[in-house]
């Protein structure tokens, strides 16, 4: 029987890999501490590992405690909820935080965000990646009277099923820039032949707003605000 694990690499490896390029084309591997939030199942975690030099202070902040099976010993690690505890890092300390695919599961984005820029140093860099809200099944869906494509009970039911909440929300790129008071500097919509049957590719090639996945990296500058 497949597991959720082979599962989730089969349909999420091209998205990845994408994720992955896009932290090495803006994190350097001398970067001196580097957090990323809500690492399981550590697929994203260990790219991250073998990019940074040796002496880089690498930090994984996740709620789950399977840890050991995943990663080197290189990371440190620390088990807590994001959506009731502080991050475990003082001011200005981090120069650079990874969001990759959690913000859609909090229930609590607005004490997540304020966190990652209490952590962040000035000119530290945040990499968030999270689906478009008006993705092409997304519109399709909700145009057909079914809701949006995420599916509130199946999102929710997750929790009984897989331990963890599915998706609470997703959001458009306007909503996202809402919750963190950053530059932007880099952003883009992405689409993955894996996912999506011919037509709706070359839809979603021709209307980039319609594609399901979206990268935004932003700088933490003095302007910035609590």
């Amino acid at each position: 029987m497949t597991s959720w694990y082979d599962n989730y690499v089969k349909g999420q490896t091209e998205r990845i890999n994408h994720d992955s390029k896009v932290f090495k084309w803006f994190v350097k591997p001398e970067t001196g501490f580097v957090c990323e939030i809500g690492g399981y199942p550590y697929i994203f975690t260990k790219l991250i590992n073998r990019h940074l030099d040796s002496d880089s202070v690498f930090s994984v902040v996740d709620k789950k405690t399977d840890y050991n099976l995943a990663v080197s010993s290189r990371p440190q690690y620390f088990s807590r909820d994001i959506e009731l505890r502080p991050l475990p890092f003082l001011h200005d300390s981090q120069d650079v935080v990874v969001l990759s695919e959690v913000f859609e599961h909090l229930k609590k984005p607005i004490f997540v965000s304020s966190e990652i820029e209490r952590v962040l140093k000035e000119e530290g860099i945040l990499i968030l990646t999270t689906p478009n809200l008006y993705k092409l099944e997304n519109c399709f869906s909700f145009l057909t009277g079914r809701g949006f494509n995420f599916g509130t009970f199946g999102e929710w039911n997750k929790k009984y099923e897989l331990g963890y909440t599915g998706h609470v929300r997703e959001y458009s790129p306007k909503e996202l820039r809402e919750f963190f008071p950053f530059e932007i500097i880099g952003f883009e919509r992405v689409t993955f032949k894996s996912k999506n049957n011919r037509f709706f590719y070359l839809v979603k090639k021709l209307f980039p707003f319609l594609r399901e996945h979206q990268v935004l990296v932003m700088r933490k500058w003095k302007t910035s605000h609590m």
